[in-house]
């Protein structure tokens, strides 16, 4: 498995033994779809240094801060970031993840305006709002917000 460059975690894969899974000694790793930081350890996939390609789950605001972070301080690694953001996370951060291509927000009840800082994000060509993602009064997008922003057919 040393010489693997491409994971697709299934949806539903778990934990083994209580186990986060733990990518280790897969340094050829260029595409990880599926991952899912209930299950998946963020840690050693943060260590990849050949990752290009993210797509996963995120269920906690830690997990979204390290991603971000380590995104914006290896910038010229990554080609494409997907992540479906779930309930607890902060979104509300001005931290500039630029890399982000699609953003979809489940439950997270958010109480500000996300607005302020997703329509800044220049690359973001998705956003999905679902199932409660906001709380707060009023959303403003500004006239020259989303400038990927595409429409559904």
């Amino acid at each position: 498995m040393r010489h693997l460059r491409h994971l697709f975690l299934g949806l539903l894969h778990e934990s083994v033994g209580g186990e986060k899974l733990k990518l280790e000694g897969v340094n050829e790793l260029e595409m990880i779809t599926g991952f899912n930081s209930l299950v998946d350890d963020i840690t050693h996939l943060l260590k990849l240094p050949k990752l290009r390609v993210l797509e996963g789950r995120i269920f906690y605001e830690e997990c979204l801060s390290m991603i971000v972070d380590h995104i914006l301080n290896h910038q010229e690694q990554f080609r494409d970031v997907n992540l479906n953001i779930y309930m607890g996370v902060n979104m509300d951060s001005e931290d500039g993840s630029t890399l982000l291509k699609r953003i979809a927000a489940w439950d997270t009840r958010i109480e500000e305006d996300p607005m302020k800082t997703l329509d800044k994000l220049p690359m973001l060509r998705v956003v999905r709002l679902r199932r409660n993602p906001y709380v707060g009064r009023e959303m403003v997008c500004e006239a020259t917000g989303f400038p990927q922003l595409r429409g559904f057919p």
